[in-house]
This record gives C-alpha cells, structure tokens and sequence, in this order.
C-alpha cells in the first residue's frame, strides 16, 4: 500500500476524511491558484499500521510578494514524528 493511501489526516464530525489547504488561504480576500516551487518531504522510520490515525500539524512559516513557506508535520497516536514536509508556492495572480 502507498504511503498516500495510508494516511487519513483527519475525519469531520460527519465521517468524512479531511485534506489540508494551504495556510495562506484565510489571509487571501478571493480565491486564488497556487504553484509550487519546491517540495521536500522527510520519511521516518516508524512502526506504524496504516490503520492507525496519523496526526497533522502545518503552519505558515513566511509570506512576502506573492510567495509563501509552509511546514508540516505528521504524527503517529504516540506522539512519533512520522513525516516532515516543506513546500514553498506562488500565489498565480
């Protein structure tokens, strides 16, 4: 099984499995697309069933002139850091 197919990062209230949006989004006053122009992800080696729930923490690192950093973390129930993952992207104008 993939790495992807494996991780639930999240349920609402109503069962249905949640994805991440970028952090950026509430600080924009429209809807906007975005590019990425670097990705890098860190894969731990930790024991983990890919039933069990994986949790995600992302923050907003910097913005400035249309580009922005994120950071994000996944975590198992036990607190092991699973994943590191930075990405910086362009708001298209």
């Amino acid at each position: 099984m993939k790495l992807a197919q494996a991780i639930r990062l999240g349920t609402s209230p109503a069962g249905e499995t949640t994805w991440d949006v970028p952090d950026v989004l509430p600080t924009l006053t429209s809807p906007r697309p975005f590019g990425t122009i670097s990705f890098a992800a860190h894969l731990f080696d930790r024991g983990w069933s890919p039933a069990e729930p994986l949790f995600h923490r992302s923050r907003l690192v910097g913005a400035q002139q249309g580009y922005f950093v994120e950071l994000r973390e996944l975590f198992t129930a036990r607190g092991e850091l699973c994943a590191v993952n930075q990405q910086t992207m362009a708001i298209i104008k």
